[in-house]
């Protein structure tokens, strides 16, 4: 049975800035909910007014759905998770979004998706969650390849689209990955 992915806004920004949601909905859209936390479509929200264009492409995927909201009894857990998660001297705000994804993925035995570099090692490395069920941009790339709904080359291009648009994958994957690196 499919199970649930949560989704962190950093990823769901990488690929809409490349023009691709639709690839995440081919692959995500039929996941139970939920699929994003409400602190990630806030943190989407803020920034689109802020100007950036790409995060109201986000927000008008219907597949995204409404986003799961934390309850008052989850909110101690989440800010557990939120204190791992941040360095002193960081905004209050921030890591929220991360938070609530990982508490939810963890509530629904679902999968947690960033791009965040301190959120996806704590959540494998703390046993939030097994390390299999965090995952990132470049795993669900080459997991399209698999599936064969994008070429090996497609996915390179959506990869340099991330880049050219000033947006970091996680610091273990190159800025220029070799020709096979979507094949594995």
């Amino acid at each position: 049975m499919p199970q649930a992915i949560l989704h962190d806004a950093v990823s769901l920004r990488h690929f809409a800035v490349a023009g691709q949601m639709n690839l995440l909905d081919q692959m995500h859209g039929s996941r139970p909910l939920p699929r994003w936390a409400e602190a990630v479509r806030d943190e989407i929200e803020e920034a689109k007014l802020r100007g950036i264009s790409h995060c109201g492409v986000v927000l008008a995927n219907a597949w995204l759905d409404e986003p799961e909201e934390i309850g008052l009894a989850d909110v101690v857990g989440v800010e557990r998770i939120r204190a791992a998660l941040t360095s002193p001297g960081e905004s209050d705000k921030r890591n929220l979004g991360e938070a609530q994804s990982i508490f939810l993925a963890k509530r629904f035995e679902g999968f947690f998706f960033t791009d965040d570099n301190v959120a996806y090692s704590w959540a494998r490395d703390s046993g939030m969650l097994p390390g299999h069920r965090v995952i990132d941009s470049v795993e669900v790339l080459r997991r399209a390849v698999g599936d064969t709904l994008i070429t090996s080359n497609e996915a390179r291009k959506i990869f340099d689209d991330v880049i050219k648009a000033d947006r970091d994958f996680r610091r273990e994957h190159p800025i220029d990955p070799p020709r096979d690196y979507f094949d594995r």
